[in-house]
């Protein structure tokens, strides 16, 4: 059997069928543009660095009934627009912006009911957070050191993060396509850091910025924990033979202990096309509603397309969060 140069044909629902047990790969897609002005003419705009990526990696395991699947992702992208020194500060030179921080990693034991059966009992854990920290609303990759408390610590590592453990039967529609059911799935919320998570979000709904319980920035808990069923599908499909793969993922959870009928969704999608050996062209489109976290409203309406209330903050609301990310992507399997 050829080993396709797409990391997309390993999905968490599919594993290599070959003489060995194990399977592993990786990509990385890099995305670099510079602009840099020297005693600019009128109109001419400013410096601008842009340097970001996306990065994947899995490792398969499968033996006889027995596959354990693993799955990590890594995306990332940073700009720095200007030069000298920001506003309010002395001596401190612009930072750099986030503007996309995100990584996932995805594990599922199955085991197979019987000889030949599309059922499986399986166990799935989704983890995803970020890596690196954000200060203010401008998503500073460093701390601004402005006197102003809009300008403090936004996120970090483990704050926030989401982890979900599913138990339940798994059925795979033969390669491409697999679905998997839990009952009984625990989900939690995890703002690890005080500081974080003393953020006010929606006071309405106590809810923190990034969905932990909070009733003031004195009284809140680090850790929500959730208790419902999760529904996970995703497909994988040639288009074209080694040259246009197609990569979903859905997962839909409902929240038992508060609001059940409001399902929080996660839809994942990669289109791959093949330009010559191991480079692909890639381009991501991910969404994600959490009916716990609120997001900032987007409008064209206002400066950098945020709205604000009528004391100059964010609103944040219940919306889709969208991402699309193009690369040129390079695979390697091993």
């Amino acid at each position: 059997m050829s080993v396709p140069t797409d990391l997309s044909a390993y999905p968490l629902g599919h594993t290599q069928q070959d003489s060995s047990k194990w399977s592993a790969g990786a990509g990385i897609g890099l995305d670099l543009s510079a602009l840099w002005l020297l005693n600019p003419r009128a109109g001419s705009g400013q410096n601008q660095v842009n340097l970001g990526g996306v990065s994947t990696a899995f490792l398969h395991f499968q033996k006889d009934r027995h596959s354990w699947q693993n799955y990590a992702s890594f995306i990332f992208k940073i700009q720095k627009l200007g030069s000298g020194t920001l506003p309010g500060t002395v001596n401190r030179d612009v930072p750099f912006q986030k503007l996309v921080d995100e990584f996932r990693f995805n594990s599922r034991y199955s085991y197979q009911s019987r000889e030949n059966s599309k059922w499986y009992f399986a166990t799935d854990l989704i983890f995803q957070s970020q890596v690196t920290p954000s200060y203010g609303l401008e998503n500073y990759l460093a701390d601004p050191e402005v006197p102003n408390e809009e300008h403090g610590l936004l996120r970090k590592f483990l704050s926030p993060a989401i982890l979900t453990i599913s138990p339940g039967i798994e059925y795979r529609f033969g390669e491409p396509w697999f679905l998997l059911f839990s009952p009984s799935a625990l989900r939690m919320i995890l703002v690890l850091d005080d500081a974080v998570a003393a953020l006010e979000g929606d006071a309405a709904s106590e809810r923190g910025i990034h969905g932990n319980p909070w009733r003031s920035e004195t009284d809140f808990d680090a850790v929500d924990y959730q208790w419902g069923s999760l529904l996970k599908g995703g497909v994988n499909v040639q288009l074209v033979e080694e040259a246009l793969s197609y990569r979903s993922e859905l997962v839909l959870f409902s929240n038992y202990l508060n609001n059940p009928g409001n399902l929080d969704l996660e839809w994942r999608n990669e289109l791959s096309y093949q330009m010559f050996k191991g480079f692909a062209l890639t381009a991501n489109l991910n969404m994600f509603y959490d009916h716990d976290i609120p997001v900032l409203l987007s409008d064209d309406n206002f400066p950098d397309g945020i709205q604000l209330d009528e004391e100059g903050r964010p609103v944040t609301g219940r919306r889709i969060f969208t991402l699309f990310q193009l690369n040129i992507q390079y695979n390697i399997i091993f």
